[in-house]
């Protein structure tokens, strides 16, 4: 996605409001995610908005092994406290 400048930055809130929604997770259910439940609905838009094809947008969607990753943490601060998180598409 390209970065958000000019009149695609304008229009961003209203673009996140209609494709994605906030959703909990059973496991994690502290954590609010904006998320599609439409991955492809949301990439047409994608494309449609910036006018050229782009990469599928998994980034709006949470991926299992990053709740169960997420409630292993909650469960046990000690491990991480102190310390940044990172997690690269678990």
């Amino acid at each position: 996605m390209p970065p958000l400048t000019g009149a695609w930055r304008a229009g961003f809130d209203e673009f996140v409001a209609r494709h994605l929604e906030p959703t909990r997770s059973r496991l994690v259910p502290e954590i609010v995610n904006d998320e599609t439940r439409d991955l492809v609905g949301l990439w047409e838009a994608l494309e449609a908005r910036f006018g050229d094809p782009q990469e599928p947008p998994f980034w709006a969607v949470s991926w299992r092994g990053s709740h169960a990753l997420a409630r292993y943490l909650l469960d046990n601060p000690r491990i991480v406290r102190g310390r940044m998180v990172v997690d690269p598409g678990s």
